[in-house]
């Protein structure tokens, strides 16, 4: 499905869809008028494109700040975004490929309005998954880090700090057995449980060493915290492997490739989305469609899903023109191995990588790649002479490295488009993705963002992989000619939210993120002279 343009809807075969690989044009379509003139995304002049900020577990805000911009600005036929942003747009790229949101409409085929709007109820949908199949793994993976925080909540880690080699074994082997039997039992690092395990050649240091590291990465999960090199090697609590094919599973249900569950859509959509119009998921609880919406999820989960064809199998980029990034290393690796080595001792090293190892890799299709090789060098910023493409990845591997922030998991090795090795740092990288959506000739861009600077994680890590020489030129809105004051000076319009209040960490919480992102506005360059910091134009 990535590389492709043509879709699902056209009733094209599997076959004939391969073979599209790199048209210019997405053949995902709708009528704009009563006439059944059909109207066309054109990839060399998408109309409407959304830059999302990356923001881990306050994800929830991506969601339903998509879904007001579709309400209130019309289709988004672009996307960019690294970290969590990479799964938004992924999840909006496989609502796109539904065939059920372009038919059936008042006039027959669709209008563009009328597929936003079915989008927008699409997205107000996945808050659902919460309280509809909370056990599934589905689930589970959407709300990772408050899944992982009530887990660990329980635990004393008091124990830990003991100086007795027996007793720490003993609190070490009651962490693991708590998680072995929580809710995130199944996406559980393997590394991570071998690393709380004790050996036969652990003595106290050694032993107490990785107890302490083990607690700091349970107490301070989801905090994106960058205040030492050891979050670039500690092993990860979760699997993102594991926590990319859930997303991808997801995606599965949204676009509605097989099963029975597929077949809910069409009086889904036809009959909700236009009650849906100016409510969040919980103003709709109880009525109707959200009766439906839960049983067409539990029919999913229910499902032989073996034979469908796989939305994370899809390349980047297929359906519409969208760019992931993520911070990778390009050379040097041996020097991040020594520091692992190092570290694995119990020794805290400081990177120090050639000039130019640290690059910003986006992933793309084909076409949107080729066009910003040429384009990026040309806007003159720090961060867009950064760019590096990593070609027409696979969704469920770019999602398996971009979301694995430090912290969340250590830097992972992963493999471009054409099967280069390569060391991932996570997607703090490019957190005002506009950019690359103008060089993908994006005619309007919004940035969906929040009110402040720009993140102290981002500029933590950036510190941490040696690129403290050229912090102001990327992060400083004191200067005017930085990535970021760039970035926010570019774009035609911000979706400004607070989501900086929330922490995401409970379904209170999430159901506030929700809820104050959704009643957020777009502010145009006119509107923006008082806005916030970190939304507002810079002089």
């Amino acid at each position: 499905m990535k590389p492709s343009t043509g879709f699902l809807w056209l009733g094209l075969s599997l076959s004939t869809l391969l073979s599209c690989k790199h048209s210019e044009s997405s053949q995902i379509a709708s009528s704009d008028n009563a006439a059944g003139e059909h109207y066309q995304i054109n990839r060399e002049q998408p109309r409407l494109c959304t830059a999302i900020r990356g923001n881990g577990p306050l994800i929830w805000a991506h969601f339903a700040s998509m879904a007001k911009i579709l309400e209130t600005e019309g289709l988004v036929e672009g996307v960019a975004g690294g970290s969590s942003a990479s799964i938004s747009s992924f999840l909006y790229e496989s609502m796109l490929t539904n065939p059920a949101i372009w038919k059936n409409c008042s006039s027959g085929a669709c209008s563009s309005q009328e597929v936003a709007a079915r989008l927008a109820f699409m997205m107000k949908t996945l808050p659902l998954w919460l309280d509809t199949a909370k056990e599934s793994k589905e689930a589970v993976a959407l709300a990772y880090v408050a899944e992982t925080a009530k887990t660990v909540k329980s635990f004393d880690f008091k124990s830990l700090d003991v100086n007795e080699i027996t007793k720490l074994k003993d609190a070490l082997g009651e962490l693991k057995k708590l998680l072995l039997s929580s809710t995130i039992r199944g996406l559980l690092n393997k590394d991570f449980l071998d690393f709380i395990t004790p050996k036969a050649t652990d003595n106290l240091e050694s032993l107490s060493f990785r107890a302490q590291e083990a607690k700091d990465g349970l107490v301070n999960f989801g905090k994106f915290s960058a205040k030492s090199s050891n979050i670039l090697y500690r092993p990860g609590l979760l699997d993102f492997k594991a926590v990319a094919a859930l997303f991808a599973s997801i995606g599965d249900f949204y676009a509605g490739a097989a099963g029975e569950s597929a077949k809910a859509w069409p009086s889904l959509l036809g009959e909700c989305s236009p009650l849906a119009r100016d409510k969040t998921p919980w103003d709709m609880k109880g009525q109707p469609c959200e009766k439906s919406i839960k049983s067409a999820m539990e029919r999913f989960l229910r499902e032989d899903r073996s034979m469908q064809v796989k939305r994370g199998d899809s390349r980047v980029g297929d359906v519409i023109p969208a760019i992931a990034s993520t911070a990778i290393l390009i050379k040097g690796q041996e020097i991040w191995e020594e520091g692992q080595k190092a570290y694995f001792r119990g020794q805290t090293t400081e990177l120090k990588f050639p000039d130019g190892a640290v690059r910003f890799g986006y992933a793309s299709n084909f076409a949107e790649g080729e066009r910003l090789k040429q384009t990026m060098p040309n806007f003159g910023d720090k961060r867009s002479s950064m760019y590096q493409s990593l070609g027409a990845m696979r969704w469920v591997d770019f999602m398996s490295v971009s979301p694995a922030e430090p912290g969340l998991a250590s830097a992972l090795t992963f493999k471009d488009a054409e099967s280069k090795n390569l060391l991932s740092f996570g997607g703090w990288s490019d957190l005002s993705p506009v950019m690359v959506l103008k060089a993908a000739n994006c005619q309007k861009v919004i940035y969906v963002t929040r009110e402040g600077e720009d993140s102290e994680f981002a500029q933590g890590v950036a510190g941490l992989v040696g690129l403290n020489p050229i912090h102001d030129e990327l992060f400083s809105l004191g200067n005017n000619k930085s990535s970021f004051s760039e970035a926010l000076n570019r774009a035609d319009a911000v979706y400004c939210t607070k989501w900086n209040d929330y922490n995401g960490t409970s379904l209170e919480d999430i159901k506030n993120t929700f809820t104050q992102a959704y009643r957020g506005g777009v502010l145009y360059k006119g509107d923006r002279t008082g806005a916030p910091v970190g939304c507002a134009k810079i002089p």
